[in-house]
């Protein structure tokens, strides 16, 4: 179209129509047309779902920690065993405690669209990937289940921080802004 009018009027004539706007139609690239669709959920649930299901595999990792310092202890072994080995245990324990609360509640805060709840999954996903790496460089992987929960726990908490950052869950989580007037049930 441009071409044909600067045919037409010449380069001069032209500038000046597209300069004083007297033309039909909008110069440049369009947005899509319609308003901007609401943010989709979809990422933040599947956070809030993997951080859920991260915080049940820490409880669970706490839980044997707790059944092991209970073993020792009953068994009279406690005060035999080797300090460090014992000292590593509750150190693990009260990780694996605060790794379940962090992304437990952070993974409930998600699916509740509360904001705080994806700094709590960020900070629990992080702690169990620093876990998950620094006991697959110690052990010795000799038993195959022991291995498979290791990495279905770094797979789980990687997903969750990586759908919780994602800009997405972010727009989704920003508060609704309701129009002027339009009170809920009780006040209409």
């Amino acid at each position: 179209m441009l071409v044909r009018l600067a045919a037409k009027l010449g380069s001069k004539q032209l500038f000046d129509v597209v300069k004083q706007g007297k033309m039909n139609h909008p110069v440049g690239p369009q947005p899509f047309g319609g308003p901007h669709n609401a943010p989709s959920s979809a990422s933040t649930i599947t956070a809030g779902v993997l951080a859920l299901g991260g915080g049940m595999l820490a409880a669970y990792m706490f839980t044997g920690a707790a059944i092991s310092l209970h073993t020792l202890q009953a068994n009279e072994l406690f005060n035999d065993s080797v300090p460090l080995f014992v000292t590593r245990l509750v150190f693990h324990a009260l990780l694996s405690a605060a790794i379940a609360f962090l992304l437990g509640l952070g993974g409930l805060r998600l699916l509740m669209r509360k904001s705080v709840g994806r700094p709590l999954v960020v900070v629990g996903a992080a702690l169990a990937l620093a876990v998950v790496i620094r006991l697959m460089c110690v052990n010795q992987h000799t038993d195959l289940v022991e291995t498979l929960l290791e990495l279905t726990f770094f797979g789980i908490a990687a997903t969750a921080m990586f759908t919780t950052l994602l800009p997405s869950s972010g727009r989704w989580l920003q508060p609704v802004a309701h129009p002027a007037g339009a009170a809920g049930y009780p006040y209409s």
